[in-house]
């Protein structure tokens, strides 16, 4: 086809083509073959030919048991997670609904202490309404009674002398 010595081979001779792969090292071989698996489909010369590097065909490829332990610690440690930032969340609402509850109470006792003390206020201001007003109507009272005795002066002693 082509005229080309590589034509009509399979593979590149890669020692672990057909074998079991079994060791987490040779994983990085894998990517060896990466570079050159676009030479497929370049042009119509090379259509003849497979794909250079190792094929997964007739491989069984085994993933390290410590992998699946690396990817189910990974989920566990995902849900590990997320139940310890749920875990926070409701402790951090119950110390939010506990610190709302302890400022709704402070809120209601200082309103109860305002309303005593404006209520004492009111008291005391009706008290020293009605003193004053008592002190008003005595001080009537007594001008009333000065007024009384400075006429009893004057016509005084002339009434004395005429009942006399």
């Amino acid at each position: 086809m082509g005229g080309d010595p590589e034509s009509g081979k399979k593979g590149d001779g890669n020692p672990n083509q057909g074998k079991k792969r079994e060791e987490a090292p040779n994983q990085s071989r894998k990517t060896d073959a990466v570079a050159n698996q676009g030479t497929k489909t370049e042009g119509v010369s090379n259509q003849g030919k497979k794909a250079e590097g190792p094929t997964n065909e007739g491989k069984k490829v085994d993933i390290s048991p410590n992998q699946g332990k690396k990817i189910d610690t990974a989920a566990n440690q995902e849900q590990d997670d997320a139940a310890v930032a749920k875990s926070k969340l409701r402790e951090l609402d119950k110390e939010l609904a506990s610190g709302k509850a302890k400022a709704a109470a402070r809120e209601a006792k200082v309103k109860k202490q305002l309303v005593a003390g404006e209520q004492e206020i009111a008291a005391v201001q009706a008290r020293m309404q009605a003193s004053y007003q008592d002190h008003i109507k005595e001080g009537q009272q007594l001008q009333g009674k000065i007024r009384i005795l400075q006429e009893q002066l004057k016509n005084g002693p002339s009434t004395q002398l005429a009942c006399l």
